[in-house]
């Protein structure tokens, strides 16, 4: 698949990643608008609204297959060598294993088959925001930063820790981004 005439191979996918409510979704709007190209939304935010009780284990690869086609369409979308991502298919991978105790091999052999090209790893330095049935906790948003560094490290991923005020943030993913080239 080509994304307007470009490679996938040579196309950057940068992804926004984090625990909930670490301004991971402000941050990808702003590079994508930045950088005058697409992005993709996190599927299992509009999953849930759609739902009328709690994410079970049925839900789970409905979930991932909605990822799978937002940033498909996004990358197909993209422009200027660039796509960016409101999370991807490793926080499914890490939510699943904190709520669920469960790894999907599935998920695993997608995540190496989309070939992200870098992670911003959002602190959770700002406010929470709560957000019913989208959100546990403060304290959950620390356990799980703490498991999405060490997801991250762990598998060796190329990624940066992007934290203060909104405008910080962008400030220094646009510095990192600089030195992708």
């Amino acid at each position: 698949m080509e994304a307007n005439g470009q490679s996938n191979k040579m196309l950057k996918r940068i992804v926004i990643t984090g625990a909930e409510s670490t301004g991971k979704t402000t941050l990808c709007r702003a590079l994508a608008d930045y950088h005058k190209t697409s992005q993709s939304s996190e599927f299992v935010r509009t999953y849930v609204e759609t739902l009328e009780r709690p994410i079970n284990e049925a839900d789970l690869e409905p979930i991932i297959e909605g990822q799978l086609q937002l940033e498909k369409k996004a990358v197909a979308n993209a422009s200027n060598g660039i796509v960016f991502h409101d999370t991807n298919l490793l926080s499914n991978k890490i939510y699943i294993a904190h709520y669920f105790e469960k790894q999907l091999p599935s998920l695993e052999a997608e995540l190496i088959d989309q070939n992200y090209t870098y992670y911003f790893l959002c602190l959770p330095d700002v406010p929470w925001v709560e957000d019913p049935g989208q959100r546990e906790s403060p304290e959950a948003r620390q356990v799980l930063h703490q498991k999405f560094h060490s997801t991250l490290n762990s598998e060796n991923l190329p990624f940066s820790v992007i934290s203060g005020s909104h405008q910080n943030r962008l400030e220094q993913a646009l510095r990192t981004l600089d030195t992708l080239k």
